[in-house]
């Protein structure tokens, strides 16, 4: 069926009973969602890991924008409206930063520690939405981090006198308190 003011295509799934003659009921709601994750800094659509974050339990923290766009059947934008979204996982967060704009969109946030596949979907009995689906795997982090390096020193590999150490009150060779990385 085409496209057009009377008809939109919209694809999903459901399902049905194996009762012969029953019927399936589809309703499509007065308003449309479309979703969008819109480039990061880094001109692609990967999470980001955020600078203050830190690993918990082994975990980066991502960070995933996401643009929602919700339009009326008519096509006019709904402007004004605050939406409620859920994931098909109870660790994730869904953060929307604003209703929806005069352009009828919103930007919100999703934050997890979990990678892998998660789905969402639009709550509001009168938006219809297809789910977005997203896998999480790689990142880009925020900001570049430093990594820095240690010289494990062995004190008996050195052959200085013993020295009284300062701040430790205890003597130990002398070329080993001296030592100072390259």
């Amino acid at each position: 069926m085409p496209e057009s003011i009377e008809w939109i295509v919209v694809h999903d799934t459901a399902c049905t009973n194996t009762t012969l003659g029953s019927c399936v009921e589809v309703i499509i709601a007065a308003n449309l969602l479309s979703w969008e994750i819109p480039d990061n800094k880094y001109g692609d659509k990967l999470p980001i890991i955020p600078s203050p974050a830190r690993v918990e339990k082994g975990k980066i923290l991502y960070r995933l924008s996401i643009k929602a766009i919700v339009r009326r059947l008519s096509g006019g934008p709904l402007s004004g409206r605050t939406l409620a979204v859920k994931s098909d996982r109870s660790h994730d967060t869904i953060r929307i930063a604003a209703p929806t704009d005069s352009d009828g969109c919103t930007i919100m946030t999703l934050e997890t520690r979990e990678a892998g596949e998660v789905s969402l979907t639009i709550l509001d009995h009168d938006i219809t939405g297809v789910p977005l689906r997203v896998t999480l795997k790689e990142a880009w982090y925020e900001n570049t981090f430093l990594i820095t390096g240690y010289h494990v020193c062995f004190e008996d590999e050195f052959s200085g006198a013993p020295a009284l150490a300062r701040g430790i009150g205890d003597h130990h060779k002398s070329d080993f308190c001296m030592v100072r990385a390259a």
